[in-house]
C-alpha cells in the first residue's frame, strides 16, 4: 500500500499539480519521499490533503467534510492519488494490475469517491497485523498524552485515529505500557523499536512496585512515566508505541516534521531509523527543511513545493 502519484486540483492551501512518486530506475515507489518548501508552501496540507483524499473513498472512520478545502464559494477540488498496490493487496482487490487509481471529490455540500469496490475493500481494512497494509498519520503536534479519557488499543478504535490529527491520538499510552506487562513479545518489540529511535531511552520492565506506565528510563536514570521524558524522546517513544501496538508493515507512513526534535546533524539518521524501523516495506512520506537530509538523499525523492498562490 503505497502511493505512485498524487494530484491536487483546486485545494485550498496547495497549487495544482501532479507529483510522481516513482523510482525512474525501478519503476516502483520511493521508499522516502521528503516534501519541502518554504512557510506557506503547504508541506503539512501536502499530507492532510492525502489523508483526507484516503478517508474520502475508503475510510477507517467517520466521513470528513470538505469545509476548509475548496478554494471559495461554488468551487470544487480534487484529489487523485494512484497507488500501488503489492501481490497481497492485488489478489485480495481481484485486480491484475499494480497501479490503482482514487479520486475524492470535494464539492460545497458534499464529498464524492471514484473507487473500484475491490481497491476499496483492501484500502479501508484495517488489522494490526504486519502483512497488511495501512496508512498511518503522525502530524508535527503528536505528543504524549498521560492524562485524561484514553483510546483503547483494540482495533476497532483504534482505526478512527490512524489518518487524524485528532489530540487525543496518542492517550492510548498508558493502557498500552499496561498491556506489556501481560504481552512480552509486543514488549520486547517496543523495547527493540525504541533502542533504533532514541540513543538515551529505554523500556524498563516495571516490577509489581510500580506503575506500569513508569517504564522509560533516561539516560540510564531510575524509569518515569512516559510523559517527564525530554521532546526528542518522547517523540521516539510515540513512534515505537504506535508502530509495536498497530504493526505498521507494507503501509503509508505520513510524517510531519520528523525534525521536529531531532538534533540537526541527526536529522537524516533519525528519517533513516523511521525506515528501516518502523516495520518492512513501508513507504514514509515525511515534510522537512532539514538540509542534512535533503542534501543525503536522491534528488528524485525530494518534492519541492512553491507557495500557493
Amino acid at each position: 500500500m503505497k502511493l505512485a502519484r498524487v494530484t491536487f486540483l483546486g485545494v485550498r492551501g496547495l497549487n495544482d499539480a501532479t507529483y510522481d512518486l516513482l523510482s525512474a530506475g525501478t519503476g516502483l515507489p520511493h521508499d522516502l519521499v521528503v516534501v519541502t518548501g518554504g512557510s506557506g508552501s503547504g508541506k503539512t496540507r501536502f499530507l492532510e490533503a492525502i489523508a483526507l483524499a484516503k478517508e474520502i473513498v475508503a475510510p477507517y472512520g467517520v466521513m470528513p467534510s470538505p469545509t476548509g478545502w475548496l478554494q471559495g464559494a461554488g468551487e470544487a477540488a480534487k484529489i487523485v492519488l494512484t497507488w500501488f498496490l503489492n501481490e497481497e493487496e492485488r489478489a485480495a482487490a481481484g485486480v491484475a494490475e499494480a497501479l490503482a487509481t482514487t479520486e475524492a471529490l470535494l464539492l460545497e455540500d458534499a464529498i464524492r469517491a471514484d473507487i473500484d469496490d475491490g481497491v476499496q475493500a483492501v484500502l479501508e481494512r484495517y488489522e494490526h497485523d504486519g502483512t497488511r497494509g495501512k496508512l498511518e498519520y503522525f502530524p508535527w503536534d503528536r505528543r504524549l498524552v498521560g492524562y485524561g479519557n484514553s483510546v483503547g488499543l483494540e482495533e476497532m478504535e483504534q482505526q478512527l485515529y490512524r489518518a487524524s490529527n485528532d489530540p487525543r491520538k496518542y492517550s492510548f499510552l498508558p493502557r498500552f505500557f499496561g498491556a506489556l506487562r501481560k504481552e512480552t513479545a509486543m514488549a520486547e518489540y517496543f523495547s527493540t523499536l525504541l533502542s533504533y529511535l532514541s540513543n538515551t531511552v529505554r523500556y524498563v520492565a516495571p516490577g509489581p512496585e510500580r506503575e506500569a506506565w513508569e517504564c522509560l528510563s533516561s539516560r540510564g536514570a531510575s524509569p518515569v512515566a512516559a510523559h517527564q521524558l525530554s521532546s526528542a524522546e518522547g517523540d521516539a517513544v510515540v513512534f515505537a508505541a504506535t508502530a509495536a501496538l498497530t504493526q505498521l508493515s507494507h503501509s503509508l507512513v505520513l510524517v510531519d516534521r520528523p525534525d521536529l526534535h531531532a538534533e540537526p546533524a541527526r536529522v537524516h539518521a533519525f528519517v533513516a531509523a523511521l525506515g528501516t524501523s518502523l516495520g518492512v516495506q513501508n513507504q514514509l512520506i515525511v515534510t522537512s527543511q532539514s538540509r542534512e537530509l535533503l542534501s543525503a538523499i536522491d534528488p528524485a525523492q525530494v518534492i519541492r513545493l512553491d507557495a500557493a498562490g
